[in-house]
């Protein structure tokens, strides 16, 4: 029971502070925090010792050794809550990405709007949701686009989905399918208003 009470205040602590760490940033400090071989606890495939990433931030099958399994239990937690999060774009790497895509100019919405949009609607972050009561439609991913109109979450009643794709496709860290979407949206006679 203390375990499950010491994990929750982990969490909620992280939750509360609500950074996001860069990749690297994260190795360095967990590393200068003494983090590296604590109990035996450490990951052999990078350079920094700690972990490995693909497609997120995951641990890799073979990179834990000798480590106990309560240390285990609270690396992989922290791990999990960090990853739930989604990708948060930092606002130059987002920007490179729209403009890469053709976004910049298209329709008339200029690379400043849709990165003000990205900014205030999802704080940049690719799988936020945000649901509506009024019209029981969610808003989904980092241009928040709506489920009544755009897309189908299997959720909302009478929705149209004219992107044709699942809303879940819109929560991925690969945005090309929201950006699809975006296009898709500013194409409308309605555009953006919609």
């Amino acid at each position: 029971m203390k375990a499950f009470l010491i994990l929750g205040l982990l969490l909620f602590a992280i939750t509360v502070q609500g950074k996001v760490f860069e990749r690297c940033e994260l190795a360095r400090t967990l590393k200068r925090s003494g983090m590296d071989g604590f109990r035996g606890l450490y990951c052999k495939m990078t350079s920094l010792k700690l972990f490995s990433v693909q497609r997120g931030l995951s641990v890799t099958h073979k990179a834990l050794v000798h480590g106990s399994m309560k240390a285990f239990l609270i690396l992989g937690l922290l791990l999990f809550a960090i990853t739930v999060q989604g990708k948060v774009f930092e606002r130059c790497e987002l920007a490179r990405t729209l403009k890469r895509s053709g976004m910049d100019g298209f329709r008339g919405v200029s690379l400043a709007n849709w990165m003000c949009l990205a900014k205030w609607e999802s704080g940049y972050n690719t799988r936020a949701t945000n649901y509506n009561p009024g019209s029981r439609s969610t808003d989904y991913g980092i241009f928040q686009i709506n489920s009544r109109y755009w897309c189908n979450d299997g959720k909302t009643p009478r929705a149209v989905n004219a992107c044709g794709i699942s809303c879940n496709a819109l929560l991925q860290d690969d945005i090309t399918q929201a950006i699809r979407c975006a296009k898709r949206v500013v194409s409308d006679p309605q555009g953006i208003r919609a």
